[in-house]
C-alpha cells in the first residue's frame, strides 16, 4: 500500500491515477488533523506501506510544517521503517543553479513555501531509512490555478508576457510523474536526489495553437513598463515582493493557525468559462520571468536529472540529449 501525508491536488491525482489501476492509496490530510494524530500513535504502522509521500503543507503554519516532518521522521527512525520514502521538493529552491544568467537580485525570495522546503530537506539528513527526494518544475494537468492561467493566456492575442514568451521552462505532467511513482515503488529507481520533468519549452509552444480565435505562437508581445524585469525601475517591485513575503512569514508564525473556509473552489471546473488575460499580474509577471537553462547546461552536482516522459527508459545526466529549441 502508499501512504500520502498531505491531501494537496498532487496527492489526490496520485490516488486517483493509482485506484484506476485498482491500487489503493491512503490519504493523511495535514488540515484536518489526521497526520498529526497519526504522529505518536502506537496502533499506526508505518510499516503497513511500502512507499510513503510526503507533499503535506499548511500555509497557515510556518514552524508547524517543519516540527510535524521532523516528527514524521522521528516516528519513522522509531518503527524502523523498511519501504521508501519521497519527499516533493520545487525547482524554486534549485534557481541558482537552474538560472544562472539570471541576477541574484532576482533570484532572490524569502517566500514561505521555499523557506520550509529548504528546512525540511536539510532534516532529511537524520532519516535512518530509504529516501527519494524530487524537485518538481511547473505541475500540469491537475486542473490548479496555474493550469487556467495557461488555458487563459492561450486565448490571449497581444498579451504582454516575459520575453514574448520566449523563455524556457521545465514542465511535468501529472499522467508522468505517477509513472514514475510506481517505477519508485517497484525499487527500479534509486534513493537520492532527482529533478523530474516531461518536456522543457518555451511559453509560447505550450500555450501557442491552442486559442479558439485562431491564434497561434508568436502572438505575444514582450513585456513593457515597469514589469518588465530587466529595467531597474522593475526593482522597486521586486523589494516590494520581498518585503510583502516577510510580512507573511512573520504574520503567519506570530498568528498562524488561522484556517481558511472549508469550502474552496476549484481553479478549474468544467463549468468555468475560459476567458482570454487582459494583463498579467505582478506575481505572474515574476514566475514567468525565468529562462531556464537547458539540462546539459546545468550543475547538477548529486542531484540526477530525470526526463519521465518516456517510461521504462528514465534519462539520466549521462543520457541527456533532449530537443534544442
Amino acid at each position: 500500500m502508499v501512504l500520502n501525508l498531505g491531501g494537496g491536488r498532487i496527492s489526490r491525482a496520485i490516488a486517483a491515477a493509482r485506484k484506476l489501476d485498482g491500487a489503493r492509496t491512503t490519504i493523511l490530510p495535514i488540515r484536518s488533523g489526521e497526520l498529526r494524530r497519526a504522529i505518536g500513535n502506537s496502533s499506526f504502522r508505518w510499516n503497513d506501506y511500502s512507499q510513503i509521500n510526503y507533499l503535506a503543507y499548511d500555509r497557515y503554519m510556518t514552524v508547524g510544517n517543519v516540527a510535524i516532518f521532523r516528527a514524521v521522521l522521528n516516528e519513522l527512525n522509531r518503527e524502523g521503517y523498511r519501504g521508501t520514502f519521497v519527499y516533493y521538493n520545487t525547482q524554486d529552491v534549485l534557481r541558482n543553479i537552474l538560472t544562472p544568467q539570471t541576477h541574484a537580485f532576482w533570484r532572490f525570495d524569502l517566500d514561505r513555501y521555499g523557506l520550509i522546503k529548504r528546512a525540511q530537506s536539510k532534516l532529511l539528513k537524520v532519516a535512518e531509512f530509504r529516501c527519494l527526494e524530487l524537485y518538481l518544475p511547473v505541475v500540469v494537468d491537475l486542473k490548479s490555478e496555474r493550469d487556467l492561467l495557461f488555458a487563459r493566456i492561450a486565448e490571449s492575442i497581444g498579451l504582454q508576457v516575459p520575453n514574448a514568451g520566449k523563455n524556457r521552462m521545465y514542465i511535468l505532467r501529472i499522467s508522468d510523474l505517477t509513472l514514475f511513482l510506481e517505477s519508485v515503488l517497484k525499487r527500479s529507481i534509486g534513493p537520492g536526489r532527482h529533478f523530474l520533468w516531461s518536456s522543457y519549452e518555451t511559453l509560447e509552444s505550450l500555450v501557442g495553437g491552442g486559442n479558439a480565435q485562431g491564434g497561434s505562437a508568436g502572438q505575444y508581445r514582450a513585456t513593457n513598463g515597469p514589469f518588465n524585469l530587466t529595467r531597474p525601475a522593475a526593482a522597486g517591485l521586486k523589494l516590494a515582493k520581498v518585503g510583502k513575503s516577510c510580512m507573511s512569514t512573520l504574520y503567519v508564525t506570530l498568528f498562524g493557525g488561522r484556517q481558511a473556509p472549508a469550502t474552496q473552489v476549484t481553479a478549474m471546473e468544467p463549468k468555468n468559462v475560459v476567458e482570454p488575460v487582459k494583463f498579467l499580474t505582478r506575481d505572474e509577471h515574476f514566475s514567468l520571468h525565468f529562462d531556464y537553462l537547458p539540462p546539459e547546461d546545468i550543475k547538477w552536482g548529486d542531484i540526477v536529472p530525470r526526463i519521465v516522459s518516456q517510461p521504462g527508459n528514465w534519462q539520466t545526466a549521462n543520457n541527456l540529449n533532449p530537443p534544442k529549441i
